[in-house]
């Protein structure tokens, strides 16, 4: 055997690559750099590759059960379909390999660096995989039954359909992880954040109750939480994008850094709620409830802010709002006499209690807006569209209002 391991080295010294259905079965190849070696089909049950170089390896469906690969470099190697099982993979480098459909189980993985590796319909069940290193992995589908992440690293990784069925995953990191479609039982052994977070995607239409819960990193993508209660809940760097999360109470929810993107947000409460830094493009806040709450460096470009009450509401030079919105912050937030806005858009906004004493707001488009009880003592609306504005209550003494459009839906 070891003159066919040497006759293998020098053979690939020379430059061949392809050794298909070479039977290489005991033999010991420890350190040997096989970088791009192609052994697909191959027999090398029980080989000894220990921290041999197999960087972009071809070995799709080569048999590897009981090979010896501790910390053997296998970065990006094609291990399709392979039988890996109770293989010693040992801190082995694993990074962006394809293990698809491979069969792992009682496998020895942990330390292992499998970041963002391929491990669709993999057979890994009871392999170990303590402390192993699976951020961003895909390991949708995967048969994980019985298999000890204890301590892994699964940030990002893609969990839909995995089989967790008895699995250990307590102390795994799983921010940012899909889990939608997983399949846990009570058997399975995962901190109560990670379950409760399960829940939500897998059953969001029947949780609803959420105050005060740690959802901190979870990955909430298009969940379904109409009318939740999710106040004071910990939501730091959390993904809603997409999420229909409308008339949902989120007072004094910590949401700094999260994800938002296209939320439905309409009619939600966000009094107090810390949204720095949050990420909401494109999100419906048709009014939401935004008093007291902390926008500092948010990013709002192309979210809805139609009737949003932005009263008390922090903002500094880093948040990203168009022009009309931050003009009603200015309005409620920084009152003055001699308002200077002719022509100015203020359609289908939140000005109820604004002062606006003396303004000028000639020309300007206010239909549809909410100015109840607004002072307008002395302000110049004259040719003003008050076309379905709601003025109840509001001080309109001293004001010109020539030329100024109302219709049947214009409340005064």
């Amino acid at each position: 055997m070891l003159h066919l391991t040497q006759q293998l080295l020098h053979r690939y010294a020379q430059g061949e690559r392809d050794f298909k259905r070479l039977d290489l079965s005991q033999a010991g190849l420890r350190g040997a750099d096989l970088h791009e070696i192609n052994l697909s089909g191959a027999d090398l049950s029980g080989l000894r590759l220990c921290e041999a170089v197999l960087y972009r390896a071809v070995l799709v469906g080569t048999t590897l059960w009981e090979a010896n690969l501790r910390q053997a470099n296998l970065q990006q190697a094609n291990l399709c379909r392979a039988n890996l099982r109770q293989a010693n993979l040992w801190r082995a480098h694993l990074s962006r390999a394809d293990l698809s459909s491979a069969r792992l189980s009682g496998a020895i993985l942990c330390c292992a660096d499998l970041s963002y590796s391929r491990l669709e319909g993999s057979h890994l069940q009871g392999a170990d995989l303590q402390q192993a290193n699976l951020s961003h992995a895909d390991l949708g589908n995967a048969n994980l039954r019985q298999a000890h992440l204890r301590g892994a690293d699964l940030s990002y990784a893609r969990l839909t359909g995995a089989d967790l069925h008895q699995a250990d995953l307590t102390g795994a990191d799983l921010q940012g992880s899909l889990l939608r479609g997983a399949h846990l039982t009570p058997e399975t052994q995962i901190a109560e954040k990670w379950r409760q977070v399960w829940q939500i995607v897998n059953q969001d239409r029947e949780v609803q109750h959420l105050v005060g819960k740690d959802l901190a990193g979870a990955n909430l993508h298009g969940v379904y939480l109409h009318s939740a209660q999710l106040d004071r809940a910990t939501l730091t760097a959390t993904d809603f994008s997409g999420a229909i999360l409308h008339t949902t109470s989120l007072q004094g929810a910590d949401l700094r850094q999260a994800r938002l993107l296209q939320v439905d947000l309409e009619g939600s409460d966000l009094r107090g709620a810390n949204l720095a830094h949050a990420d909401l493009r494109g999100a419906n806040l048709r009014g939401c409830h935004l008093e007291g709450a902390d926008l500092t460096g948010s990013d709002l470009r192309g979210a809805d802010l139609g009737q949003a009450i932005l009263r008390g509401t922090t903002l500094d030079t880093q948040t990203q709002l168009d022009g009309k919105s931050r003009q009603v912050w200015r309005i409620l937030n920084r009152p003055r006499t001699l308002w200077s806005l002719p022509q100015a858009n203020l359609a289908d906004v939140y000005l109820r209690r604004a002062y606006l004493r003396q303004a000028n707001l000639a020309g300007a488009d206010l239909r549809a807006s909410d100015l109840r009880e607004a002072d307008l003592e002395e302000a110049n609306l004259s040719q003003t569209d008050l076309r379905g504005t709601n003025l109840r209550g509001a001080n309109l003494s001293g004001a010109q209002l020539k030329g100024s459009l109302f219709d049947e839906y214009t409340i005064l």
